[in-house]
């Protein structure tokens, strides 16, 4: 079976559409030491303390998660310690 296809001259090849990263979901990079922010038990991702240390590699900081309470709400905080 043999199928044609039709010459297109003249049209621009498109800009790479990157996959790459998106804006992180946590705020690591504009953390200042004492810092801290929270997510509450029912939004903790599996993959967070991955995501927590991958942070600690990338932008050389370090960072300390804890279960915590915040507001009567249970959850998990992380904290900025360097």
């Amino acid at each position: 079976m043999s199928t044609s296809y039709e010459v297109h001259p003249g049209i621009e090849i498109p800009p790479v559409q990157r996959a790459g990263r998106r804006g992180s979901k946590y705020p690591f990079a504009t953390m200042l030491v004492g810092e801290m922010f929270f997510i509450p038990t029912d939004e903790v991702p599996k993959s967070f303390s991955s995501q927590r240390n991958a942070a600690q590699r990338r932008l050389t900081r370090k960072f300390v998660s804890r279960r915590a309470v915040l507001n009567d709400v249970e959850g998990v905080g992380c904290w900025r310690t360097e």
